[in-house]
């Protein structure tokens, strides 16, 4: 599935931030995410926690985080929710993943964007990315 043109109405490289606490899942997912996306230049930083997460985003503006749910210091239903909160961060789409699929309800009802169940399968990952950068197209010009 290399070379999947996703849509997006501007073609400057795309930020996104993988929010993960284990290292071989965050490298695994930057690999797709910067192979899936390579049309868009796809800048992709990581974070070990939620607290990391949410510094390196209002820090960064991201398009997308993709965030783990269960993680240690903040896990990502928190991170989504303050995201959601602070008025410079709201418009971030944000993909949850887990696990557990009892958790899918709660990740979107904190203003996830789309959800992800692991083990990420790529064909789940680019819907994932469609369904977030459909709400990035979504949003108003800044």
């Amino acid at each position: 599935m290399p070379g999947v043109t996703l849509p997006l109405s501007t073609k400057r490289p795309l930020k996104v931030l993988i929010v993960e606490d284990m290292l071989t899942i965050r490298l695994l997912l930057g690999g797709l995410i910067k192979s899936t996306l390579r049309d868009r230049s796809p800048l992709v930083t990581e974070a070990a926690d939620g607290e990391q997460g949410l510094a390196a985003a209002r820090r960064d503006r991201p398009d997308i985080i993709i965030t783990d749910i269960g993680m240690p210091r903040m896990d990502g239903l928190e991170l989504c929710r303050r995201l959601k909160e602070d008025p410079d961060c709201a418009d971030i789409a944000v993909v949850m993943m887990t696990s557990d699929p009892r958790h899918r309800e709660d990740g979107l009802a904190v203003g996830a964007a789309a959800f992800l169940q692991k083990p990420i399968r790529e064909r789940d990952l680019v819907d994932a990315l469609r369904v977030a950068l459909s709400t990035l197209d979504a949003r108003p010009p800044a």
